[in-house]
């Protein structure tokens, strides 16, 4: 028992399977479910989804013991999993592991404390393996907000209307026998997505079979205060853990890195993003996609030099009950946004979420 934190020194699979050493992991279950974050189209050594190579080192240990029936999967919201699944190296090495793969919005479920909840992750041993990253909606995204991945579409959607009690009550209908937090790079800032920043050479692996616990780890080692973290505050409330005693491998106060936090909005020349607590992970990652394509199309990018350079331009998302000071062009993207936009005739993007070409054409 206890957490790990392991420094990456000759591969992240080897450190990997160095953590589950450290802490002891002895599987309870023969059959197993692996639920890494790759909720978007991101290449596998890109800070904004777990390394493939990272889900790699929990396999290996599992099949160095004997064990063969795994699988891994995740729900991504808004974009083709299939290529979501191919483009961040996941397919590959599922295949290369000889392991399952699974899209779990097309899983089967059940009702737990009225969540429904992917069968897979509770006949199975469930592995839940998140990434080191800050969120504009919960301070940080680590074990517990990772769970979040485990819902289908309907169910994310309602969760942001008490995100933050949400998470903790998730948490509470279904717990992981062992959390891993990828930690070989991050991202700080205004996460989880392209309008946060990278954090590079990290090189770190934390692990533990206690998922408050590794969480204030996680949160820790970015520079916060747990107790500041709403969600693991509620957890803890609920007697979920306690920050722990004892720390095995790498000191915790050597390797504490200062991330910088989120904010209410984000500046982009003269670009205002803007998002509440109720904008979900699909339209945090707009304002970054968008940039990725106008930078490859002129016509695109022409047309955020005028609207967003030379003139301001607002992007508004969630559940925005008032118009920004001394706003420009106002652009109201998704569902969430239609009462604000048809109040104040504002343009409005429907989507959950929009493409990020339709905002595109409309700026």
């Amino acid at each position: 028992m206890g957490i790990a934190i392991q420094r990456v020194e000759k591969s992240v699979s080897f450190a990997v399977q160095q953590a589950l050493k450290t802490v002891n992991y002895q599987p309870g279950k023969n059959k197993f479910f692996i639920k890494p974050n790759i909720v978007n189209p991101f290449l596998p050594h890109e800070p904004y989804i777990t390394n493939p190579q990272v889900v790699a080192g929990i396999i290996d240990y599992l099949q160095d013991k004997g064990f063969e029936d795994i699988i891994v999967g995740e729900g991504p919201v808004g974009f083709n999993v299939a290529e979501i699944f191919r483009y961040s190296g996941y397919e590959r090495m599922c295949a290369e592991k000889n392991v399952g793969l699974v899209n779990l919005e097309k899983a089967r479920r059940v009702a737990v404390q009225d969540i429904m909840l992917p069968v897979l992750a509770l006949e199975r041993e469930y592995i839940n393996v998140a990434k080191l990253k800050t969120h504009i909606q919960t301070t940080v995204t680590l074990g517990m907000k990772n769970q979040k991945g485990l819902l289908n579409t309907k169910t994310k959607r309602l969760f942001h209307k008490n995100l933050h009690e949400n998470i903790a009550r998730l948490a509470s209908a279904i717990t992981p026998a062992l959390t891993v937090i990828d930690a070989v790079n991050g991202v700080e800032g205004n996460g989880p997505g392209r309008m946060g920043a990278p954090v590079n050479n990290i090189n770190l692996i934390i692990a533990g079979q206690n998922m408050l616990e590794v969480d204030m780890v996680g949160a820790a080692l970015m520079g916060f205060d747990w107790r500041q973290v709403k969600h693991l505050g509620k957890a803890h409330e609920l007697g979920m853990g306690e920050f722990p005693a004892a720390i095995a491998g790498a000191g915790l106060d050597q390797v504490i890195r200062k991330f910088a936090g989120p904010t209410g909005f984000q500046k982009f020349h003269n670009i205002y993003y803007w998002w509440t607590d109720t904008t979900c992970s699909g339209c945090s990652c707009l304002l970054g996609d968008m940039k990725a394509i106008a930078l490859k199309k002129p016509y695109y990018l022409s047309r955020l030099f005028l609207n967003g350079f030379i003139r301001r331009l607002d992007l508004l998302t969630g559940h925005i009950e008032n118009c920004p000071p001394d706003h420009g062009k106002v652009i109201c993207i998704g569902e969430c946004t239609r009462r604000i936009a048809q109040k104040n005739n504002f343009i409005w993007i429907k989507g959950c979420p929009p493409k990020p070409l339709k905002i595109l054409e409309r700026i």
